[in-house]
């Protein structure tokens, strides 16, 4: 909340501070709708005692993340059915809405990169090599005929791993083998997530994170039918990211030619 506070004083915010700021909301949003909504009407057997079209209605809402409320609260406003549980989702949505309301405001403040550091410039190496990791496909140094060790945020999930896998390999400019291993490894995790996706149903744990705890939920959990509908949305945007993904990857490798240095181009005496 602090961070949010300073970001709307400032009107800026920065692109790693808004990815905290939105897990944080979703947090909340997912945890009280569950405590609200899904625990006390549908839960546990007694979505069976709800009339059809409300129960219909439930069931076309996920709440996955903050993001997701405008187009909740949407689909609330506009149904003409009365119940007590739609009554709660309204109550519920007016106190979120302005949360969201103000997240989404930010996006056009955003700011990308890390904050300005406060520390004296580091004297500028004029030797550093700087050449394109074949990963992440970012402005990295070389050091000796590899790339220099650096983070590297994982697709699909967003994660940040400490190290890129680039550092294994010449930069991009000299070979392609670290473009062509980043195919082969988003090719086979777009297998292994079909897979999960062809075998869902067949599942019977979920790890899912409560209040900023992850913890695992079994069919039992009263928080099982929400996540596994989170888990199925999951699964078909971890897909489309992939696919996504290996189709500029793809053309990258395709049009890929090797950097030739002043040497190579000098005509022979």
């Amino acid at each position: 909340m602090e961070t949010l506070n300073r970001s709307i004083l400032n009107g800026s915010i920065r692109n790693t501070e808004m990815k905290d700021v939105k897990r944080w909301a979703s947090d909340i949003a997912m945890d009280l709708w569950e405590e609200k909504i899904s625990d006390v009407y549908s839960n546990c057997g007694k979505h069976a005692s709800l009339p059809e079209d409300v129960r219909n209605l439930n069931f076309s809402i996920m709440i996955m993340g903050i993001h997701t409320l405008p187009s909740v609260d949407k689909k609330i406003q506009k149904t003409k059915l009365t119940h007590p549980m739609i009554d709660a989702m309204r109550e519920l949505l007016a106190e979120l809405m302005p949360l969201a309301t103000t997240i989404d405001s930010l996006k056009a403040s955003i700011v990308k990169g890390r904050a300005p550091s406060t520390e004296p410039p580091k004297e500028v190496n004029p030797n550093k090599v700087v050449k394109t990791c074949p990963c992440c496909n970012r402005p990295i140094a070389v050091v000796g005929s590899h790339m220099a060790h650096h983070g590297y945020e994982r697709p699909g999930d967003g994660g940040q791993t400490a190290s890129c896998p680039g550092i294994h390999f010449p930069p991009l400019e000299v070979s392609s083998a670290g473009l062509q291993w980043m195919i082969e490894n988003h090719q086979a995790r777009l297998t292994h997530t079909i897979q999960l996706q062809a075998e869902k149903d067949t599942i019977e744990s979920l790890p899912i994170r409560i209040a900023g705890e992850r913890v695992t939920i079994t069919k039992a959990s009263s928080r099982w039918a929400s996540s596994f509908r989170s888990y199925e949305a999951r699964l078909v945007s971890d897909i489309r990211d992939l696919q996504s993904d290996l189709v500029g990857m793809t053309k990258r490798l395709k049009d890929w030619k090797p950097e030739v240095s002043p040497e190579d181009d000098s005509p022979s005496p």
